[in-house]
């Protein structure tokens, strides 16, 4: 008995008292015989399955049934659809006296049935009715919340950003998308992409979202409804929450009933894109003599075209000493005739040859839009001289919108001006950038380059390299002056219109090596074209631009083969493989991966050449090019994978070029993927389904409660290994193994069998039910029908013997019956690993296992149950505790009518006799009155006095009870005898 330390607060009688009291109502309760005269629990009675109260009901059902005599837990199981198939949810060894479940795992007016077995350490009882409940259908989700509609900061004249977050109450589903609709003045439409799936079209998703993800999609209609600066547009939003269709009072022609249920309230927004304002300035204009009695202009568009692209160019000069046009207003824009040829500027002060002059160029589709000449200046008089001309240029926009039938709709407006000068002659120049010396020769102008290409990287895949081998002088000087200063200017649409690239190449390396690498924010397969401008004694100092030249970075490639391949077969219906992505995806993002298998050759060495007869069906999987790519490759029933073979397995990366290559692994050999090295599998490594779970058996009965049979009840395993059918047999008298029936087939995709054959009376069967796939057979899993009494000899392990304790000196015994199942028949012997702490023997027949304490210290007790060829192990911990209070023996009670020298005494006494307690400091002894415990009487006994005896005077008639505790220190430990006083 173990030690128990005494409440402080309750005197050592009543605490002994109180414990005897409790053991004798157990004693009580258990009766007479075994406690366990029915070792397997009943069957619940009364499962019901409803759905949770308030919102919860939409994903939540409850279960509740009556308890089970001898219970000590549940398992409880679930079949979705029409309860054919079923699966564990509470497995058999939950320890909760639970007769409640709540299971949260639904969806929606989703379906599903269950079942209860009640459990105890003898097994699984007898099934519960089946019941199935219904959770609540879903209703309209709420409105979206804080829609909003602003421009793209990006396209703000012709694109607007709606975002939104989702609504505060879902309906009772996931929301899984929006519909988006504008209103086009007459009726609402959809948006290009109105119907917003969680996919990877919606910036930050890839799959439903909770109801905490901001959504946002921006409008950018094509050309056909397409937005212009400063339009309007009216919005509204919903949302859908799944497939289920329930009333919807705002349906418009367009919407669609299989998305589900949405807002019954749309969330409505007007949008507008940014206004159109004046563009902005032109940049970087440059005037440059580019021969005798020639001016060059060139620039950069305005940054910001204020909503409407560049129309033309308003161009105004003026000769030294004189002043610019008035700037040119709208209307005379609007009323001017724009043309393709610069006016002749100079000579005579007339409207033919002015000294100011205004000119309007169209924005050319061919040549450059942001460069204008100039030419043959015309002097005064009949000596040249040098002549400094002022230029300033604006841009203008120009309404592109229908006009009306007399074409007056459009609105014209322009830029702010921007200036710079130039003279119709070379200035003198001080070739040597000193203070001037006096000379005034006459030199020519900065030299373009005569020659520039421009030439895709042989180093870098996204760079152009642009070069020049001529060095170009400043003629008249001598010696000649090598220029090596340029500014350079590149151009996306073939020279129509330039940026600056380069505005001194005198601070890179250029200069030197006459390289210019261009690799800012280029792609694959991008092409620009570019112009050097010789850049004179100052930045400002400008010669003409050079030659166009047009350079290509290196066209996409297939990507690089994908590394680290693994694969494997988990079954024989599929494969599945991971490896590396590509360190290079050739110039594009990788689209999807192409995989390849193939029976190996017979020399079990991967090689390409395996693939050279391939037959089999390759699978195009989906991918980016994240680090690692894997998946699993589902094979249809009829390429199923053969058993215990040797494969071959490759991988290749796919971008926008595609692949001309067959599935066969030949065809067009001119576009054909960079494939991985080859792996090898075995399918031998095929994954054959684990047990059944949870077999059982119960007679089978049909409405009228009329026997029909033998019902077999199992789960799945819960390995989710694909099973392709059940294989169910029956033990017959000779212990051969058949089909349930001869000649019936009993494989059935299902988790409930009938065996219609009606059982003799006191006939015993044994069944066994495995699970089978196309890589072989799960263990067979064997029930007895009836199932009591047990009499097969498949021994095994239940439960888990707790540990024990035990003094020095002393024993302790455990029925190890109780923790091991399939044990009639069984045998059993027992082993310690410390017998310098604890020795242990067991009774082979009875299973009653006695542990012997020999020093403080703990041990590992192996308990082995034989049964047949079968053997099961249970092993438990003991600890040895050092000797301390030792309990009362031979406690013994007697009525005595005369005192010890012969005296009758008037009334009757009892008198207490006891071995003592061994260490005991105090002996306590009561007698305690059954009827009223009221009436209580203790005595103190210091020591261990010998003989020891005492006797209570003056005992009334009735029935009592006499308990002797002996106490050290805390400690204490107690031993009674019932005595009848007549």
């Amino acid at each position: 008995m173990s030690r128990k330390t005494r409440k402080l607060i309750w005197s050592a009688p009543l605490v002994a008292v109180l414990a005897v009291a409790g053991a004798l109502a157990m004693f009580a309760a258990q009766g007479t015989g075994n406690v366990f005269a029915n070792p397997l629990p009943a069957a619940p009675m009364n499962l019901e399955v409803e759905a949770a109260d308030g919102d919860a009901g939409r994903t939540t059902l409850v279960l509740s049934w009556d308890a089970a005599a001898n219970a000590s837990g549940y398992r409880i199981d679930k079949a979705d659809g029409l309860g054919v198939v079923w699966e564990t949810m509470v497995t058999a060894d939950d320890p909760h006296m639970r007769t409640t479940y709540t299971d949260d795992t639904l969806t929606a007016d989703d379906s599903r049935w269950y079942r209860v077995f009640a459990v105890n350490s003898h097994g699984v009882g007898p099934v519960s009715n089946r019941a199935s409940g219904t959770t609540d259908k879903k209703v309209n989700p709420g409105s979206v919340m804080n829609l909003q509609a602003v421009p793209n900061p990006n396209k703000p004249y012709t694109q607007i950003d709606l975002s939104w977050d989702p609504p505060n109450e879902d309906g009772g589903e996931k929301i899984v998308g929006y519909e988006v609709q504008f209103h086009n003045g007459s009726n609402w439409g959809n948006l290009a992409n109105a119907t917003v799936a969680f996919t990877a079209s919606v910036a930050g998703t890839t799959d439903q979202v909770t109801l905490t993800t901001k959504v946002k999609i921006t409008d950018a209609p094509p050309t056909a409804s397409k937005l212009d600066a400063g339009d309007k547009r009216l919005y509204r939003v919903r949302a859908i929450n799944g497939p289920t269709e329930v009333e919807d009072t705002q349906s418009s022609a367009t919407a669609t009933a299989a998305l589900g249920s949405r807002s019954k309230e749309w969330a409505r927004i007007e949008g507008m894109t940014k206004a159109a304002t004046d563009p902005g300035q032109v940049t970087g204009l440059t005037a440059v003599n580019t021969g005798a009695a020639e001016i060059s202009l060139y620039w950069y568009d305005p940054a910001d075209t204020g909503g409407w692209n560049i129309s033309g160019y308003v161009i105004q000069a003026h000769r030294s000493g004189k002043k610019f046009p008035s700037p040119p207003t709208i209307a005379a824009i609007e009323a001017a005739t724009f043309g393709t040829t610069a006016p002749t500027l100079g000579g005579a002060d007339t409207a033919a040859n002015p000294d100011n002059a205004t000119w309007y160029q169209t924005k050319s589709t061919t040549g450059s839009n942001t460069q204008a000449v100039f030419p043959g200046i015309v002097g005064r008089g009949t000596t040249p001289v040098q002549q400094l001309w002022t230029f300033r240029v604006y841009a203008v926009t120009t309404d592109d919108g229908p006009d009306d039938a007399a074409g007056n709709d459009d609105v014209f407006r322009r830029s702010a001006s921007a200036s710079n000068s130039a003279s119709d002659t070379p200035a003198e120049r001080d070739i040597n950038h000193d203070n001037d010396d006096g000379t005034t020769p006459a030199l020519d102008p900065l030299a373009p380059l005569s020659a520039l290409t421009a030439t895709t990287s042989s180093t870098k895949k996204k760079q152009i390299d642009l070069s020049t081998t001529v060095s170009t002088a400043l003629s008249g000087a001598t010696p000649p002056v090598e220029q090596f200063a340029y500014r350079i200017d590149y151009s996306e649409d073939a020279g129509l219109s330039w940026k600056l690239l380069e505005a001194d190449t005198s601070t890179t390396d250029f200069s030197e090596d006459r390289i210019y690498e261009d690799n800012e924010g280029l792609e694959y397969d991008e092409s620009r074209s570019y112009r050097f401008l010789a850049i004179g004694s100052s930045s400002t100092d400008l010669g003409p631009s050079s030659p166009l030249a047009t350079g290509t970075t290196q066209a996409s490639v297939h990507p690089k083969a994908p590394t680290g391949v693994m694969a494997s077969s988990p079954s024989l219906t599929s494969i599945m493989a991971s490896w590396a992505a590509p360190k290079d995806n050739g110039g594009q993002p990788i689209t999807k991966y192409l995989v390849q298998w193939v029976k190996d050759d017979g020399d079990d060495v991967a090689e390409d050449s395996d693939f050279t007869t391939n037959t089999d069906t390759s699978i195009d999987d989906d991918a980016t090019d994240d680090a690692m790519a894997m998946g699993t490759f589902d094979i249809a029933a009829a390429d199923a994978l053969d058993a215990d073979t040797v494969y071959v397995f490759r991988v290749a990366g796919v971008n926008k070029l595609g692949t001309d290559e067959r599935p066969d692994g030949v065809g067009d050999t001119t576009n054909v993927p960079n494939w991985s090295d080859p792996v090898l599998f075995s399918t031998a490594d095929a994954a054959k389904p684990n047990m059944v779970e949870g077999l059982t058996s119960e007679r089978a009965t049909d409405a009228s409660g009329t026997s029909t049979g033998v019902n077999l009840l199992w789960n799945k395993p819960s390995d989710k290994i694909a099973i392709d059918n059940y294989d169910i047999e029956v033990q017959d008298e000779e212990g051969d193994w058949a089909n349930p029936k001869d000649g019936e087939d009993s494989s059935k995709n299902r988790t409930l069998y009938t065996d219609p054959d009606e059982p003799e009376m006191d006939e015993m069967r044994r069944y066994r039910v495995r699970a089978s796939n196309g890589a072989g057979h799960g263990e067979w899993a064997y029930v007895y029908y009836p199932r009591e009494p047990i009499t097969h000899t498949h021994v095994a392990a239940m439960g888990t013997i707790p540990a024990q304790e035990v003094t020095v000196g002393m024993e302790t015994t455990v029925d190890a019956t109780m923790y091991f199942s399939d044990n009639t028949g069984a045998t059993y012997a027992a082993e310690s690993d410390m017998e310098q702490y604890a020795t242990v023997m067991a009774d082979a027949s009875t299973g009653m296992v006695t542990i012997t304490g020999v020093a403080e210290g703990t041990a590992t007790i192996t308990v082995t149950a034989t049964s047949g060829a079968v053997e099961a192990e249970q092993e438990f911990m003991v600890t040895v505790m050092a000797a301390g209070l030792g309990k009362p023996a031979s406690v013994e009670a007697m009525v005595v009518n005369e005192s010890s020298t012969g005296e009758p005494l008037p009334t009757p006494g009892v008198t207490v006799t006891w071995m003592d307690g061994e260490n005991a400091d105090v002996h306590w002894v009561h007698l305690l009155d059954l009827s009223d415990w009221s009436k209580l009487r203790s005595e103190r006994i210091p020591g261990n006095p010998s003989p020891m005896t005492h006797t209570f005077l003056n005992v009334a008639s009735g029935t009592y009870l006499a308990i002797v505790e002996s106490t050290l220190g805390e400690d204490y430990d107690y031993a009674y005898k019932a005595v009848v006083v007549e």
